[in-house]
């Protein structure tokens, strides 16, 4: 059963479901995608993560972690199709570098495009993003 829309296999969103990259992955009832380390600098936002969903919604959740360190200088920002729902600071001006023990929750409409967006205010830095959630038809 196509838990995206079309036909054929459940991971028809041509996502990977075997490593890491910006794409939503589906295996069974379950939807994750994992960056990897993604190392960014100042300047424009970079997506950790960038994916559109089928003709399902998920609920799950987004974990950050860091191995830049605390006290970075750091935006971070989740879209959804193309309007932010969520923006943090972290650094000097807000909390500490994002902890993975602090998961934020979220509900993915079908056919709906979410991004996770970092940028920096302190030079290269290096930070994980994933998502994990339940798919319902």
């Amino acid at each position: 059963m196509p838990l995206v829309g079309g036909g054929g296999a459940g991971n028809v969103a041509g996502g990977n479901p075997a490593g890491t990259g910006t794409g939503l992955n589906y295996l069974g009832e379950h939807a994750y995608a994992y960056s990897g380390n993604v190392t960014f600098g100042t300047g424009d936002y970079t997506s950790l993560l960038n994916f559109t969903t089928g003709g399902t919604y998920i609920v799950g959740y987004f974990q950050v972690s860091s191995t830049s360190g605390s006290g970075v200088n750091t935006d971070s920002r989740i879209l959804l199709n193309g309007e932010a729902i969520m923006q943090n600071e972290y650094g000097s001006t807000g909390p500490t570098a994002p902890d993975a023990g602090n998961p934020t929750y979220i509900i993915v409409p079908p056919y709906s495009n979410v991004k996770f967006d970092f940028v920096s205010q302190s030079g290269d830095l290096t930070f994980q993003v994933m998502f994990t959630g339940r798919v319902y038809a």
